[in-house]
């Protein structure tokens, strides 16, 4: 398995979809998100707070075009 590191260019295309359109890596976020509703009860949006923060770092890469493993695991040092 190749490893990269954040914001390396993608060393190969997809072996799904052939495109190298790039890649995505996922990260586990914690916090709060606050839902408003009008006097009738209606959902009338919503808003992430300031108390967010990653909980789990990802290490691995996926195609951001068809979400296929790139087989690449990423160095974020």
């Amino acid at each position: 398995m190749k490893t990269i590191k954040l914001g390396d260019v993608m060393p190969d295309p997809c072996k799904k979809c052939g495109l190298k359109y790039g890649y995505q890596v996922t990260d586990n976020v914690r916090g709060g998100y606050t839902i408003m509703y009008t006097g009738d009860g209606d959902v009338d949006g919503g808003a992430y707070t300031d108390s967010m923060y990653t909980s789990k770092f990802g290490t691995r890469a996926y195609c951001s075009n068809c979400g296929n493993d790139l087989k690449l695991k990423v160095d974020r040092t």
